[in-house]
């Protein structure tokens, strides 16, 4: 059987991957072959040997990597998946931090590319956390500013509010849980 009908009848791409290593690897001990045994009157054949070598195994690279689907071509432009999740925070502003002693978590509905939130009453009861004050979000590492809108997680820990919806739309688990402490602010269903 040769090895274009073995190409035509192989779906699977390790199968292809694997004629395409035994042709290449042919095809650089022919070239070897040509070079060591074929006594050459000029260097310019050699060269061209070389030369057509490296094409033809630039070539069947090429071909392995478009079966193997390492390079894919561009498809049109696409909408982002629409996410949504659910997450218990207490929203501020930095300056109003200081004044406030008993953080009112609520339960946020983050959902869509846009990162849209609507919120409602928490149904059950979290205790009070000791706020960590710290001066600038881990999420960006920019300092507050006594207007920025902030979240207090059940943990105490504080974050941009902006940055802390971009952590909860994240695609691993990591989301669900306290960019510093890992601990969970999911909300339930």
């Amino acid at each position: 059987m040769s090895l274009a009908m073995l190409w035509v009848m192989a779906s699977d791409g390790a199968i292809k991957g694997t004629i395409l290593r035994i042709i290449g690897f042919g095809v650089a001990l022919i070239a070897l072959l040509m070079v060591l045994l074929i006594d050459f009157k000029s260097s310019w054949a050699v060269m061209a040997v070389l030369s057509i070598t490296v094409v033809i195994l630039a070539f069947l690279g090429y071909v392995f990597r478009r079966s193997q689907g390492i390079i894919e071509v561009e498809p049109g432009p696409r909408e982002p998946p629409k996410k949504e999740c659910r997450r218990t925070w207490a929203s501020y502003k930095f300056e109003d931090l200081e004044v406030s002693s008993v953080p009112e978590f609520r339960r946020v509905s983050i959902s869509g590319p846009d990162a849209e939130l609507s919120w409602s009453a928490c149904a059950s009861m979290i205790p009070t956390p000791s706020i960590k004050k710290d001066k600038s979000c881990l999420c960006c590492l920019e300092d507050f500013q006594g207007t920025s809108s902030i979240a207090v997680l059940p943990c105490g820990h504080i974050f941009h509010e902006e940055c802390i919806t971009s952590w909860a739309l994240a695609t691993s688990k990591a989301g669900n849980s306290c960019p510093q402490c890992r601990s969970s602010y999911a909300a339930g269903p």
